[in-house]
C-alpha cells in the first residue's frame, strides 16, 4: 500500500498551529521496532483506530487530553491508523482537527490479520483498540472498544505504578 503521493504525508498548517507529520508506513515485521522499540523507558499506549470508525473518532479528544496530562510523568502514546494508504490527507486532516500531537503510522499489510497478529495474536482486530506497554516494552494492558479520557488515565496510571 504505498502511496502514489509522497509529499502529501506532510502538510503544513496556519500560524500557530503544529505541522502535521508525516504518516509513515509500518509494517507488521518492523512493528516491535518501530513503534515499541523507541519508548524504551517509558509507559507506551499504541491506539489502533481509522478515520472511518466512528468509535476511535469520539475516544480521539480523551486519549489527547489523558495522553497530554500524563506525558510529563513519563507516558508516551502513538496511533497507528487501519485507514489505507490513499486515505492519508484524510488521517491528516482528522489529526490536524483533533490537534493530535503523538506520532502516527499507517498500518501496511497486505492481510490485516498478518499485522493483528503481529501486533497481539489474542487481538481480534476490532476497533479502537489501545495497548498498554510497560517500561521495557511488554503488553501491560489491553483496551477493546471506546475508552473515556476518564479509562485512559486510568489505564496509565495503571501502567506507571507497575515495576
Amino acid at each position: 500500500m504505498k502511496s502514489l503521493f509522497p509529499w502529501l504525508s506532510l502538510i503544513l498548517l496556519l500560524p500557530g498551529t503544529m505541522i502535521a507529520a508525516a504518516v509513515p508506513a509500518v509494517r507488521p515485521e518492523q512493528y516491535r521496532a518501530r513503534v515499541v522499540a523507541p519508548h524504551r523507558g517509558r509507559i507506551l499506549a499504541v491506539n489502533f483506530w481509522a478515520t472511518w470508525c466512528e468509535p476511535c473518532r469520539q475516544e480521539m479528544p480523551g486519549l489527547v487530553a489523558a495522553g497530554r496530562k500524563l506525558s510529563r510523568d513519563g507516558v508516551d502514546v502513538v496511533l497507528v491508523s487501519a485507514d489505507f494508504s490513499s486515505a492519508i490527507p484524510s488521517v491528516q486532516s482528522f489529526l490536524r482537527k483533533f490537534r493530535v500531537p503523538f506520532r502516527c503510522f499507517l498500518e501496511d499489510s497486505e492481510d490485516p490479520q498478518t499485522f493483528i497478529d503481529a501486533v497481539d495474536p489474542k487481538w481480534g482486530g476490532e476497533l479502537p483498540h489501545t495497548i498498554v506497554y510497560s517500561r521495557d516494552g511488554v503488553a501491560l494492558l489491553s483496551l477493546s472498544s471506546r475508552q473515556s479520557r476518564g479509562g485512559f488515565e486510568r489505564a496509565f496510571r495503571t501502567a506507571l505504578a507497575h515495576r
